[in-house]
């Protein structure tokens, strides 16, 4: 449930808004398949996923009959594609990308048949547009990058089309009702809605076409070579994709496609894959990161697709190539040969993948969630704050009912109806105002899951802070609970999960682990850790585990220098652990804290231009240190 997953769920149960562009036509039938009478809520929208995939399947198959003409090279094409990793990790959980797929392929097909006939019906046309308003309901970028496809294949038949165009315009824009929906539904104030009432057409049109998300799919310090190492992360992801040696058949497939299909089909699929992958990569324009990777992969699942076209066109090849060689050889059964490596094909894939998307048993965000709910005092009120934390309590708090006393709210003033403020209509002096005025006003305890930059002071448990208005420190408050304490180190001696959220998530878990570790043997509290040393080199073996403890060793009184910089030298080995880049950035920024701190301004100054360079960005804490540095 981390990431989005947690997120359409709560749509789904709630009958509510996902955040923007909405995905209505998802949360339409999310909403539906929550009343399957078997499992849990978060079991059934899963469900949905699962369903949608194999529908996608089908259509992806009678698609692949028609171009190969053979059974068995569609149906080896259909099983790679199922079992490769992405495809497989999004059927399996809350996402719109399968809804995505299962739209391409059933556009796939009717083309194809299309193509076969010789006349294109009006009522045809009507649906071939009605699907595909329905798809741009659901993830309209994604499907417009995969339209390319659908142009080539069907050029040759543009006069009749042409004579279809108005009723086709009016097919289409019966496909993008659920956005209408969507807008009425939103003057309800569901109980899940992800900026609250949509007031106007400008609104909407502002909601539908991600204006909001200009600033995250266009960092401020992206480059040319952070487009570029995504490029080459997609051409490795593709390599993954199909097991061992499902590679080489793409390759030659794409080879060989040129010489055994119509040019038109070949261009189509060609530009389809680049427009899904590389063009997408300078649309976006995003920084390149561990985290970076994470979102960016499943975006080009449409681009995968094709890829799986061309090994099946590498497949039907081969297969031809043995026949050719073998024939009239008594001793050689071609048929068992190609059985054989067809069989193998989907056996790789499906052994390769199955380690990252068996997960059967996992409940890592709901152990999570449920970690931090019982952490909290009766009557509290909790600011969640990201994809890590709002998905998962949030289903574990209004779907399961734990903690019920608990009143969920978001620092963002996004996803619940008891929002607060709108962050997005505000300056941030008046959002810190306002927020500052709730916590000075409220009569129970107040907690954030994130740290967040209070005038007074902090108490922090190992996973929330708590705000405290009645006190006022110079530094945090380490306050140790057995429950966290247990919890933390059951994840820390589980090691890292094989899921990308996931991992992310743990090494977090553990820099929250370290933190308040570190806090409580400077500060004197219990329990006692026999030293700092040891802390770092075993359970905070991590880099955001060591970058924790060297951070709270900078701020305490009287810095333990010799200390900070043993830290450092062994932290600068892990730096490619760095989820992000302002995570990368940290490292060479607290070298120049401790250089500072030493009275080695210009060494400083070098530290706080490297982690400029890192992270170019404002919100680099480096960049105030620079400006104050020369202006003495």
């Amino acid at each position: 449930m981390l990431e989005d997953d947690g997120l359409f769920i709560l749509a789904s149960y709630f009958n509510g808004i996902a955040h923007p562009p909405g995905y209505p036509l998802y949360t339409l039938l999310g909403k539906l398949f929550t009343f399957f009478p078997y499992g849990s809520i978060a079991f059934r929208v899963h469900l949905l996923s699962a369903f949608l995939a194999s529908c996608a399947c089908i259509f992806f198959w009678l698609s692949c009959i028609k171009i190969f003409n053979q059974k068995i090279i569609a149906t080896v094409v259909v099983f790679v594609f199922s079992f490769s990793e992405v495809y497989w990790s999004q059927a399996i959980i809350a996402e719109v990308y399968t809804l995505n797929i299962l739209i391409f392929s059933i556009l796939l097909y009717l083309c194809f048949s299309i193509i076969e006939g010789q006349s294109l019906s009006r009522a045809k046309t009507c649906f071939i547009a009605f699907v595909y308003g329905l798809g741009l309901s659901n993830h309209w970028p994604l499907l417009m990058l995969s339209s390319p496809v659908f142009v080539f294949l069907l050029s040759q038949k543009w006069r009749q089309i042409a004579k279809y165009i108005p009723i086709a315009f009016l097919c289409l824009t019966l496909g993008l009702l659920p956005y209408l929906w969507m807008f009425v539904l939103s003057l309800t104030e569901p109980e899940i809605s992800f900026s609250g009432q949509i007031t106007s057409i400008s609104e909407l049109w502002s909601y539908i076409s991600r204006e909001t998300y200009r600033n995250i799919d266009s960092a401020v310090s992206s480059d040319i070579y952070d487009r570029l190492k995504f490029c080459w992360f997609v051409l490795t992801e593709l390599s993954q994709q199909f097991g061992s040696f499902g590679i080489y058949f793409v390759v030659f497939g794409f080879i060989a496609q040129w010489y055994c299909l119509p040019k038109r089909i070949c261009i189509g699929l060609l530009s389809t894959f680049i427009f899904n992958t590389f063009l997408l990569i300078f649309l976006l324009n995003n920084e390149y990161s561990y985290f970076g990777e994470s979102i960016f992969r499943v975006y080009p699942l449409v681009a995968y697709l094709v890829a799986a076209i061309w090994l099946g066109v590498g497949v039907k090849v081969v297969l031809q190539i043995l026949t050719l060689i073998f024939v009239g050889n008594p001793d050689i059964n071609i048929k068992t040969i190609s059985l054989m490596l067809c069989f193998l094909l989907i056996v790789t894939t499906l052994l390769s993948n199955i380690k990252y998307n068996y997960r059967a048993t996992d409940n890592w965000a709901e152990y999570y969630a449920s970690a931090v709910l019982n952490s909290l005092e009766k009557d509290s009120f909790l600011f969640t704050s990201d994809d890590f934390n709002v998905g998962p309590i949030g289903y574990v708090h209004k779907i399961k009912n734990i903690r019920s006393d608990i009143e969920l709210y978001n620092i963002q003033g996004l996803v619940f109806s008891n929002r607060l403020f709108h962050k997005d209509k505000m300056t941030e002096n008046e959002w810190r105002k306002f927020l500052y005025a709730f916590i000075s006003n409220a009569d129970h305890h107040v907690y954030f899951v994130d740290e967040f930059e209070y005038r007074k002071s902090f108490s922090f448990n190992g996973l929330v802070y708590q705000a405290s208005s009645q006190t006022s420190y110079d530094r945090s408050i380490f306050k140790y609970n057995s429950l966290v304490d247990d919890y933390l180190i059951s994840v820390i001696s589980n090691g890292p999960p094989n899921h990308r959220w996931e991992k992310m998530h743990y090494h977090k878990l553990i820099a929250n682990y370290c933190y308040l570790i570190t806090g409580l043997m400077l500060y004197g509290e219990s329990p006692q850790y026999e030293s700092i040393e040891g802390l770092a080199e075993n359970e905070c073996h991590t880099y955001l585990g060591k970058i924790s403890i060297i951070n709270l060793l900078l701020h305490d009184e009287q810095p333990n220098f010799s200390l900070i910089d043993d830290l450092l030298v062994s932290t600068e080995m892990l730096i490619g652990e760095a989820n992000t880049k302002s995570e990368a950035a940290l490292f060479y920024h607290l070298q120049g804290e401790s250089s500072y701190a030493n009275n080695q301004s210009e060494r400083a100054l070098d530290f706080y231009h490297e982690s400029m360079k890192v992270w170019r960005h404002l919100d680099n804490p480096s960049a105030k240190k620079i400006a104050l540095l020369k202006k003495e």
